[in-house]
């Protein structure tokens, strides 16, 4: 049987190569489409009973983390210029694409009791942008008296205020998110040097752009260093830049192969499916040394390529192919967890592998 493979992929060479040239090309075009994941990471499968809890939770109040926070430590947040200033942040920070809604001391609500018609009114704290001191310190009074709000968007002690931001949920888990958070980041941190105050950002829309921009990043870096790496070690074991340039033209299909799979499949770059391309770069490269290495005894021993070609896919030909089965067989099995993101670094792993 091995020999029989071994003479069909001899003599039909040419046609291999022009064949895994195409398929290299229509998979280079699909992983251009691969994008970066931006909904957060579930871990459970959706059957189980804490999934289920958490998508009756999101239909009765709807999606969680859609809230960014802005704190600053500013002692003279009521001296008439940092409270125009604060007034300022909030409403530049409110008119950024993709927030619905920007809540701070600035323009704080308070409930009061109407005697007349017998309800609560909703009153705005601070209607305009003051002009005086003693606007500004009356604002300062009537937020004293919301405890309410104590702790929680002032700390009257610590001179610690915040500026809480409600994103719409469309925006959260799209691309838009990168752009909303880096421009709010951009206004904090010209806030911060022109009052000469630290600043803080936190939230989980803001976390998740961060999180999902150094993943990018690393995914990059770990791919061309592995590379680096693996041409190195070739380099030292075989002294030819003919091999080692050889084998990274497999490493670079290998590579192309894993995004355009997910592109073929639909699939988004993850935590998971972003560590697959230096994977592959290691089980290329350590089967083509097994190759390189039967193939230059063989040949020191016959003096003939197709010979020697001929007895290392019968050999280690056969063996890298069922080692590389077993392999692949054993990272499909995250097929069955039911686990979306396992399930789909199941599936690209093994069928790459």
């Amino acid at each position: 049987m091995w020999k029989k493979s071994a003479d069909f992929i001899l003599n039909n060479r040419i046609l291999i190569i022009l064949i895994v040239v195409v398929l290299f090309v229509f998979l280079g075009v699909k992983g251009l489409g691969v994008k970066m994941s931006y909904e957060f990471a579930k871990t459970l499968p959706e059957t189980d009973s804490t999934m289920i809890a958490y998508q009756n939770f999101l239909k009765k109040y709807g999606q969680d983390g859609c809230v960014m926070f802005v704190g600053t430590h500013d002692k003279d947040l009521y001296s008439l210029e940092h409270f125009n200033n604060w007034y300022d942040l909030t409403q530049n920070i409110r008119s950024v694409e993709g927030v619905e809604e920007c809540l701070s001391v600035a323009n704080l609500i308070s409930i009061r009791k109407n005697d007349t018609v017998k309800k609560f009114d909703i009153v705005k704290l601070v209607d305009k942008k003051p002009t005086t001191q003693e606007e500004v310190d009356a604002i300062k009074a009537e937020v004293d008296k919301l405890l309410l709000f104590e702790g929680l968007m002032f700390n009257s002690d610590a001179n610690v205020n915040m500026i809480m931001i409600t994103v719409d949920k469309n925006v959260v888990n799209s691309k838009s998110r990168d752009k909303m958070a880096f421009e709010i980041k951009s206004m904090v941190e010209q806030y911060g040097e022109d009052n000469g105050l630290e600043m803080h950002i936190s939230g989980l829309p803001y976390i998740r752009t961060i999180t999902a921009n150094k993943m990018k990043v690393e995914i990059v870096f770990f791919i061309i260093l592995s590379i680096v790496v693996a041409a190195v070690i070739l380099f030292l074991i075989f002294h030819s830049v003919k091999i080692v340039s050889t084998i990274m033209v497999l490493v670079v299909i290998s590579i192309i192969s894993v995004f355009g799979t997910m592109g073929i499949l639909g699939y988004d770059i993850t935590l998971l499916t972003g560590v697959l391309p230096p994977l592959l770069v290691i089980i290329c490269v350590e089967n083509s040394i097994f190759i390189l290495n039967k193939y230059h005894r063989e040949f020191l021993a016959t003096h003939d390529k197709m010979k020697s070609l001929n007895v290392v896919i019968q050999r280690i030909g056969s063996a890298n192919l069922l080692t590389n089965a077993t392999t692949a067989v054993s990272f499909a099995s995250f097929i069955v967890t039911g686990n979306k993101m396992l399930m789909d670094f199941g599936i690209v792993s093994s069928i790459n592998i």
